[in-house]
Order: structure tokens, then sequence, then C-alpha cells
């Protein structure tokens, strides 16, 4: 398999596959310099990339993508707790009323979180960033 597809998929699912299924962690302040430390070297690992490995296409920079999710996580949680004074509540399959702004939370970071870094980032390798 060609490491620009690996290094597409990774990008994309790592931060999805910790907001479906570690929600728990991301919001725990124990995990908090694990995570960063984490997507920090993977966003190093691709930079040096860019510069060996994958300097033809240029995917590597999407590694950058879980970094920049779990920060605007980071910053959605902060802003979600000071104006309702709890957690967001994970909605999927949980059709109870008044969990409206959970929903919008929910939503809005896979828009905002997911889908926008990782479309800017790609928008920007196709429309010819080059090293």
């Amino acid at each position: 398999m060609d490491t620009g597809v690996i290094i597409f998929l990774t990008s994309f699912l790592i931060p999805l596959v910790c907001f479906v299924f570690g929600r728990m962690y991301l919001e725990s302040k124990k995990y908090l310099k694990f995570f960063l430390i984490t997507f920090s070297t993977i966003a190093i690992i691709g930079i040096v990339m860019l510069f060996g490995i994958d300097r033809d296409n240029g995917f590597s920079v999407l590694l950058i993508v879980p970094l920049i999710s779990y920060l605007i996580y980071q910053i959605g949680l902060k802003i979600f707790i000071a104006k309702f004074k709890r957690y967001p509540i994970d909605t999927a399959m949980d059709w109870r009323d008044g969990l409206h702004w959970d929903r919008l939370f929910n939503i809005g970071y896979l828009i905002i979180g997911i889908l926008l870094p990782f479309g800017v980032v790609l928008g920007i390798i196709t429309n010819g960033f080059r090293t």
C-alpha cells in the first residue's frame, strides 16, 4: 500500500476514532499530556517525512490534523463547560429531550474539528504546496 494512502487514512481516522471511542479519555485531565505528546509526535513525524520520504506528494503534512483536531476539541470543551457547567453528553443513538446543545457540540466538532482541518490541509496540498 502506498504511504500516501496510509497517511491519508491515518490523519482522518485518528481524530475520529478518538472522538467516537475514547471520548472519556479526551475529556480527562489525566490524559492531557499523553494526547499532546502523542499527537505532537505524529505531527513532527509528518513534518520530517515531508522533507524525506514523502517529498514528492506532500501527504505527510496531513499528520498534523490529529493535533489540530485535539486542540479544537479542547477549546470547544472549555467553551461548553463554561457555558453549561457540565461535560457534553455523547448523543449517538440517544434521543432524549433536552440534549440539543450536546448534539450541536458533537456535530460541530465533527465538522469544525475533524473535517475542516483535514479539508484545509488537503486543499493546501492539492493546490500546489510542494517542498
